[in-house]
């Protein structure tokens, strides 16, 4: 095996490990770690997703704070 599918095998494995609510939070923080990245807009999220655009300002101003903080926000 190498050395790629060695890492995508752990990737694997830890998505398994760990709870729905928390693969949904890592979800939920990379649409919003796409926008602050320029990867994304606020658009792309509210068309692919079922978030609100109330709740995305709301993820996006707890994302804010939380780096401002230095602290995780999910």
């Amino acid at each position: 095996m190498g050395n790629l599918e060695l890492k995508h095998a752990a990737k694997i494995e830890r998505l398994l490990q760990m709870s729905s609510s928390e693969v949904e939070n890592s979800r939920i923080k990379g649409l919003i770690d796409g926008i602050y990245n320029h990867e994304l807009t606020e658009e792309d999220v509210l068309q692919f997703t079922n978030i609100t655009a109330e709740q995305l300002q709301i993820l996006m101003i707890k994302r804010q704070v939380a780096a401002a903080e230095s602290i995780s926000w999910t």
